[in-house]
């Protein structure tokens, strides 16, 4: 099985935890370790990410320099900041809400590259 294989799996399962009612702090953390775990997966990827809450103050940051993943601290800055409230990042990675109606209706907001979302959309 492929690395990229078993990022999908384990994204899988992150998604069914968020069904069940784990927290966006706890799904986040999932999330960045299973990046961390299969790095081999995002060959070719160099971007930086950020994930916050506006109304919790959950934030989470991580970058990804040709694959190999590091955490990135909270006063630097990033190629893609996503944001919104926790209920509203919640319902998308429950998948309650899709990403792109929750950028287009506000519910969400990406400061800086599309192009950063995407590529890393492609393993969600």
């Amino acid at each position: 099985m492929s690395a990229k294989d078993m990022l999908k799996r384990d994204i899988n399962a992150i998604y069914q935890a968020a069904d069940a009612g784990a927290t966006l702090d706890t799904l986040l953390t999932q999330i960045i370790d299973a990046f961390r775990n299969y790095e081999e997966a995002f060959s070719g990827i160099t971007y930086s990410y950020r994930l916050s809450t506006t109304d919790t103050g959950i934030s989470k940051a991580f970058a990804l320099d040709d694959g190999k993943f590091s955490l990135v601290g909270d006063d630097e800055e990033v190629d893609a900041a996503i944001s919104g409230t926790e209920k509203n990042l919640l319902a998308v990675i429950r998948r309650e809400l899709a990403p792109l109606s929750a950028l287009l209706f506000k519910k969400i907001k990406l400061k800086g590259s599309k192009n950063a979302l995407i590529r890393l959309g492609e393993f969600l």
